[in-house]
């Protein structure tokens, strides 16, 4: 083959040789790229959201990132709580008084609308005979219908007379039996009375009393061959509204107790109001109401999607700067013989 053929073969090389290197190059730009660390559940939650989910994604992503331990306000938690009103009085209060019995002391919020007041006794005689007064104010006390003549004393209840003056406020009890009333087993109840409490004023607190007052008290022993009250064992305890305090009267054990409906007046407390943080400890679940759903995705993929709207980052193709090796050094190759063969054309 003579020299210029060589020439020509060489240069066709050459010029097959670039181009290849260029017609790879721009298949290798034309090629999708793919963004290095991307997880393919990022991609394919940020194909599938709007333009308006991905700006708010991104809002919350950039919330979170500058402020990651940063908590609901304590306004907004407290706005889905309200506190409820706070009373420092209670609407009534009750004292159950009484010449026999010791006192006892309720208090009541607007909520309770009925109290109970109960005298129990015993001692180690039984009641012969017996009569007291329980007075009580009408206008904040009213006498309940389940009230009856048995319940007012279940011991006595069958052979008592019973008075009762509503518009005063008076109660009226007297009961006798030769036969005796049983209050030496146990603790019994001597007196016990239902009250409806009447609609009251709720701007200031009411105090109110209820006075059982016993007039006669006299207590005896079974005479064995009668079968009734022993006329050498009586003893009156209470003569004429008195406590008889005589030897022979506290050689008698007693024991005596009054009970009214348990307090439903709660103080309010005196501790300092809740931080913003320990009102936000106390319910953590309102944190849930400003979190969007998307943000833990959003998080995870922010740096990727910056990426996407700043510009494209570097490209990825695997296997083209191999191939782009290869037709450099076949140009440089083929160059380097056309110049020697062009050199030795010359020097002949």
């Amino acid at each position: 083959m003579s020299k210029k053929a060589v020439s020509i073969v060489l240069a066709i090389l050459l010029t097959a040789a670039m181009v290849g290197f260029s017609a790879l190059s721009l298949s290798a730009q034309s090629e999708e790229p793919y963004y290095a660390g991307e997880a393919s559940v990022n991609n394919e939650y940020y194909e599938k959201a709007g333009p308006e989910e991905e700006g708010e994604v991104a809002k919350n992503a950039a919330e979170i990132s500058e402020n990651p331990d940063e908590a609901p306000s304590a306004q907004a938690v407290t706005a889905t709580a309200p506190q409820p009103e706070v009373v420092d009085f209670p609407y009534l209060t009750v004292n159950a008084i009484s010449n026999l019995c010791p006192k006892a002391t309720s208090e009541y919020n607007d909520l309770t609308k009925e109290i109970v007041v109960t005298y129990l006794f015993k001692s180690t005689r039984d009641i012969l005979n017996t009569q007291w007064t329980l007075t009580y104010d009408s206008s904040v006390l009213s006498y309940s219908s389940k009230n009856t003549k048995t319940s007012i004393c279940p011991s006595m209840g069958g052979k008592a007379a019973f008075e009762l003056d509503e518009k005063n406020g008076v109660i009226n009890f007297n009961s006798s039996s030769l036969k005796l009333f049983d209050f030496s087993t146990q603790e019994k109840i001597f007196a016990k009375v239902i009250f409806d409490i009447n609609d009251l004023p709720k701007t200031e607190p009411v105090t109110t009393t209820i006075d059982l007052t016993v007039s006669v008290l006299k207590v005896s022993r079974i005479d064995p061959q009668t079968g009734f009250s022993d006329f050498d064992q009586e003893i009156a305890l209470v003569n004429n509204f008195e406590i008889n305090k005589s030897r022979e009267a506290t050689s008698v054990s007693v024991s005596h107790s009054t009970t009214l409906t348990p307090s439903t007046f709660v103080p309010p407390t005196t501790a300092s109001p809740a931080t913003p943080d320990q009102a936000i400890s106390t319910a953590p679940s309102t944190q849930q109401i400003t979190t969007s759903p998307h943000t833990a995705p959003a998080k995870a993929s922010t740096p990727d999607s910056v990426r996407k709207k700043n510009g494209p980052p570097a490209l990825i193709s695997p296997g083209s700067s191999t191939h782009a090796l290869i037709f450099l050094c076949v140009t440089i190759v083929a160059a380097t013989i056309l110049f020697i063969i062009r050199k030795k054309e010359l020097e002949i």
